[in-house]
């Protein structure tokens, strides 16, 4: 299971939310060319996410959703760590 918080904007429609906090700050920013969705990975939930989903109830950002993904490719992984995956965004996998 990954998980992903996506906040909506009427401008930019639901898209991936993710405040600064200390242990957000563990997180890696990989380089990678081709279009992609980062979505914490089990472990990263349990540190990071649910950290990152009370600061998007702090910052009083009214609609937010979590994604969670349970059965996706591997074919689709772009990149992972222990806390995070980026899967390729040819699909249309979040609406």
């Amino acid at each position: 299971m990954i998980y992903r918080i996506e906040g909506y904007d009427p401008k930019w429609r639901w898209h991936g939310l993710l405040f600064g906090s200390d242990s957000l700050d563990q997180l890696k920013c990989p380089t990678i060319k081709e279009p992609c969705t980062f979505y914490f990975t089990k472990y990263g939930w349990k540190v990071m996410g649910r950290e990152a989903l009370t600061l998007t109830k702090k910052c009083r950002i009214w609609k937010y959703r979590i994604v969670m993904l349970q059965d996706y490719s591997f074919s689709d992984i772009v990149y992972r760590d222990r806390f995070q995956i980026a899967l390729k965004k040819y699909r249309n996998i979040t609406s």
